[in-house]
């Protein structure tokens, strides 16, 4: 399987997400994925990757908005409701804010096989109190090489979130706080085994909307 991961390095918040794409990388990699990291990357560096090349996931961790996805700096949308064809065949995890609002149901509408994200803010801790948020991404990572089933690697992240909310909800607030924000705004297009389509809003009840579309 092949997996492409994209990522900017150039503030706090994507230096450390760039340490949990590399983690993810790595993991690819030791489960013989075929794997391509673009470090720092223009909408033509997106667009031809994604136009000439048939991958399999493709992962984001940038800067985002409701329509879009960043490239370098934050400055150019490299990926928006106007190009997102190129996500056509391909799973999708987003490492940025908000996208799953807007881009995540266009990208679906365009014939992605799957996208994950968050509809606001995708919030976490740095330093010390970055690891529980680390855990859960990884957790996306180690599900999606071991079971090479996209719909399985959420609900993985899922449930991890949960765990390390469990966990710090009783050691710090502010890491809760930010967990409990990441798990009600986590959003889900995937096609489970059963070749529907499920939208799973993940909230403070668990699953605050289920629907399921017959393909």
């Amino acid at each position: 399987m092949r997996v492409i991961i994209f990522t900017t390095c150039y503030d706090e918040a994507t230096e450390e997400i760039s340490k949990w794409a590399t983690i993810g990388a790595n993991i690819f990699l030791n489960s013989g994925f075929e794997v391509t990291y673009v470090a720092n990357y223009t909408k033509r560096d997106v667009e031809e990757y994604l136009s000439q090349n048939d991958y399999d996931l493709v992962v984001f961790g940038c800067h985002g908005w409701y329509n879009a996805l960043y490239g370098s700096m934050g400055e150019e949308a490299v990926v928006a409701c106007w190009n997102d064809h190129l996500f056509s065949g391909k799973e999708v995890f987003t490492l940025a804010c908000k996208s799953a609002a807007v881009l995540g149901n266009s990208a679906m509408i365009k014939g992605a096989k799957g996208y994950v994200g968050w509809k606001e803010d995708f919030v976490f801790c740095l330093g010390k109190y970055a690891e529980p948020f680390r855990l859960a991404i990884t957790k996306f990572f180690d599900t999606y090489a071991r079971t090479k089933d996209f719909f399985n690697a959420t609900l993985a992240l899922r449930n991890e979130l949960k765990k390390q909310l469990e966990i710090w909800k009783h050691k710090d607030s502010t890491v809760a706080s930010c967990l409990l924000h990441d798990l009600n705004n986590l959003v889900v297009f995937a096609y489970a085994k059963r070749k529907e389509l499920v939208l799973v809003g993940l909230g403070l009840a668990g699953l605050a909307a289920y629907l399921v579309f017959k393909k």
